[in-house]
This record gives C-alpha cells, structure tokens and sequence, in this order.
C-alpha cells in the first residue's frame, strides 16, 4: 500500500452520552478501542456498533482540528483467537464491514507505529466481527511532506462479489475524465 501517517494520536474527544474517549486518526479514519464504551465487537452486535461508531464519527467531525480528515470509525479490542493480536469492525455510514478491511489495517498500523506500540517488520493479525483474519506488517518507514509515514504490506483472503465493466463511447468528448476547478487536484 502506499505511505501512510498518523494525523492525530491519543486526542480526545467527547461523545454525547458516552463520554470522553481517546481517539487517533490515520488515513481519514478515527480509531479507538471499543470496551470503554461499552461494545462487544461481534456480529451479533452489528446495529449498535453502527449506531455508536456513526456517533463518535459524528463528535469528531465536530470536535477536531477544521481541516481533520474523518471519514469513518474504527473499533479495536483484543483478539478472541490467541494466535492474533487484535479485533476491529470498520463502521462507514450504514456499513459494518465484514472484513478486518485493509485499508483500515493500514490505518492501525500506522497509527500504532506513531506511538511506538509497533516496528518496522513486525506482523499484525486482527480479527473481524466474524472472526475473519487479516495480517499488516510495517515494510518500512518513509515520510510524506516532512511527516513520519510507512509503507504496509496487507494479507488476508477476499472473494470476488462483482464484476464491472468500464466503456467510452465513441463520441464522448471527454475519454480520459476531467477536473472542475479546485474540486479535484489535477
């Protein structure tokens, strides 16, 4: 995957209801541990750590640095199997992914590398809502604008749900896209 860096570590926000919480932020993505508030990080949970996920989504939108990146909510806990080091389930919106999900795994990772809790070279198993596994390792380190970043390696196991087909017809004056103003970076 491509460099990544932790935004925000350890910054607090609170969460109408719950409280205050630490969160860090990596890749656009709030990270933070689930117990404190609560969560059980199992399928059979899945409406509540949607509802509580978009809520603490929602506070740091509000509450953060303007200009903080925060997309979605990622919840962390301990592992169930003792062969992994983690648990998460990824909340975007109405969506509970099924997967540890990579990219989010990256996002971890990073951030757990800024506050010295991971090495270069170190793997990472985590666990999903329903006990799927995905391992992240630390490549390297690199930086990105003057911050500290890394590059990850992700593995895990994916199954095909789709297949999509891409066409340009003939006389579209437009084949290769286009940009609007300052909307999208050139």
């Amino acid at each position: 995957m491509g460099p990544a860096y932790a935004t925000q570590t350890d910054a607090q926000i609170d969460v109408p209801g719950r409280g205050k919480i630490l969160v860090d932020i990596a890749g656009g993505r709030l990270i933070t541990e689930a117990a404190p508030l609560g969560l059980v990080l199992d399928a059979g949970h899945a409406k509540e750590l949607v509802r509580v996920g978009n809520e603490i989504t929602a506070a740091a939108r509000n509450q953060l640095e303007p200009g903080t990146r925060v997309g979605a909510t990622i919840l962390t806990g301990p592992a169930k199997d003792p062969r992994n080091q983690g648990r998460q389930a990824f909340v975007m919106g109405s969506i509970l992914d099924r997967s540890p999900c990579g990219s989010c795994l990256t996002c971890r990772l990073t951030a757990m590398h800024a506050k010295g809790e991971l090495k270069v070279g170190e793997d990472f198993r985590t666990e999903s809502v329903i006990d799927t596994v995905m391992v992240g390792r630390i490549v390297r380190e690199t930086t990105v604008e003057g911050r500290r970043a890394i590059i990850t390696s992700i593995a895990g196991r994916a199954w095909i749900t789709g297949h999509c087909d891409y066409v340009v017809a003939p006389d579209d004056p437009f084949p290769t896209g286009f940009t609007v103003g300052d909307l999208w970076p050139s």
